[in-house]
């Protein structure tokens, strides 16, 4: 909005001056011919507006490659108020492109048409992370309150990949099947192998994604943004064993 002030200001400051210049050098009724210079302007710069506040961003396909997870409580796995809602959103991995144009949601690897599984998942933590990044960032700078929910699930859904007790604490598991089934290992492997056994790039982008989350959810979720915080932490904290302990000895 200050840009377009900036630019009104400019674009009406020679319409001014002209019709000014009109009054004093012929008299008050020359000034009326400034009239339709004046309106011609107006016009333009409403004409400009619209492209101007036009969204950087199109969401309708990340919005179409979320779908809503269930979620159990298991060992070392959970989430912030898994009980009232055990359910949360994930993009799909993939999306393949119909003949017709259409869309059709595919996860990593090849699916066992008996179990239905993907043999590395239909979500994966490194999506997850940057969806909520996205949904955070849109519901900041507009807003918009569908942003905002969608943040707040898909940061749940994340926090439930991530590992919470034992050795593993505060890595986070890779891949995830459609009903909410993890996948530590999958084919084909990839390291860390079981995922949440070290320190990895989803881990890196969680702590991304939880930092951001936390930031936005300060003041509108203080509650929320308390478990963000405390899942933060636990991250940081498995770093601070691995790459980030080596670091300090440099």
């Amino acid at each position: 909005m200050p840009r377009l002030t900036v630019q009104a200001r400019l674009k009406s400051a020679p319409v001014a001056v002209v019709a000014t210049l009109s009054m004093l050098l012929t008299g008050a009724g020359v000034a009326t011919a400034a009239q339709p210079v004046q309106a011609a302007a107006s016009q333009a710069l409403a004409s400009q507006a619209p492209a101007s506040r036009a969204p950087l961003t199109n969401l309708s396909h990340l919005n179409f490659l979320l779908d809503t997870v269930p979620l159990h409580a298991v060992d070392g796995h959970t989430t912030y108020q898994i009980g009232e809602h055990p359910t949360a959103q994930a993009p799909w991995t993939y999306a393949n492109k119909n003949a017709d144009g259409s869309y059709t949601r595919v996860g990593g690897g090849s699916k066992d048409a008996t179990t239905g599984y993907w043999s590395q998942g239909a979500f994966n933590a490194d999506d997850i992370a940057r969806t909520a990044v996205v949904y955070l960032r849109h519901w900041q700078q507009t807003g918009d309150a569908s942003s905002r929910t969608r943040a707040f699930d898909v940061l749940r859904e994340l926090t439930y990949l991530q590992t919470t007790t034992g050795p593993k604490a505060g890595n986070v598991v890779l891949w995830q099947q459609a009903d909410g089934t993890l996948t530590p290992s999958a084919k084909p492997v990839e390291l860390p192998d079981p995922s949440d056994s070290a320190e990895s790039y989803w881990l890196a982008r969680t702590v991304w994604a939880l930092g951001e989350g936390y930031a936005a959810f300060k003041s509108a979720d203080p509650q929320f943004a308390s478990f963000l915080q405390s899942r933060l932490d636990l991250a940081v904290a498995s770093l601070n064993k691995q790459s980030l302990s080596r670091v300090r000895k440099v």
